[in-house]
């Protein structure tokens, strides 16, 4: 399966306008060892302040209302904060801590790293799964430009038969793709917009989503 991160990070900021618990992937502080194993899938996210918990965006066609005008009571600050898109990516990895595969919600500056490397002769590849591991190093208290560095593994190895099996099985009943358009879809509902003939995507097993929002002015696109 051939599939390019730094298109897809290229992609997303002419889109959006930007420069581990269970089946879920969570970032430690410190290193965090994983493999990425299946495409992308791109969405956006609005940070609507600390405290706060962030909506997914899904579009302004579809009446997110996040991108309405700006309010008569309303900060320019609050307003450009209000209408800001964060990108994120939800992709399957190989988590190395525990040798489970989940979901993962990857920052932008992870996958544009992923390009990178993709890019670089000597860590140059083009089919999924990844054909070696990287760490993230995470650290929340660093400065914007520091707070995930990637170190590639100079070890390159496949995907044992075991895990593609489980891989295909997962992919299959709950893709990132599915992932994404249930967030939409029940961010939608929530907002009070009639989704009409559109069915929302049910979760195959349970999947814990993410309790901590990333503050997007802390995310250096």
């Amino acid at each position: 399966m051939k599939y390019d991160f730094q298109q897809a990070s290229q992609d997303a900021e002419k889109s959006y306008g930007v420069g581990g618990k269970g089946d879920y992937f969570v970032f430690q502080k410190g290193n965090n060892t994983i493999q990425i194993l299946t495409p992308a899938q791109v969405f956006g996210i609005h940070f609507l302040g600390k405290g706060v918990r962030s909506a997914i965006c899904y579009g302004k066609e579809k009446g997110c209302p996040h991108h309405e005008a700006k309010k008569p009571n309303e900060t320019d600050e609050q307003y450009n904060r209000r209408t800001r898109v964060s990108v994120k990516y939800a992709v399957y990895v190989l988590d190395k801590a525990d040798s489970e595969i989940k979901l993962a919600e990857l920052p932008h500056t992870v996958i544009k790293a992923i390009g990178e490397l993709q890019k670089n002769p000597d860590w140059a590849f083009d089919e999924l799964p990844m054909p070696y591991n990287i760490t993230v190093v995470y650290n929340p208290d660093a400065a914007p430009a520091d707070m995930y560095k990637i170190i590639p593994s100079p070890n390159r190895m496949g995907l044992q038969e075991g895990f593609r099996e489980e891989l295909t099985k997962k992919y299959e009943k709950f893709s990132p793709i599915d992932y994404v358009e249930r967030r939409k879809q029940k961010q939608m509902k929530e907002d009070g917009i009639d989704i009409g003939a559109e069915t929302i995507v049910e979760e195959q097993g349970k999947i814990e989503y993410p309790t901590e929002d990333i503050n997007p002015e802390e995310i250096p696109f």
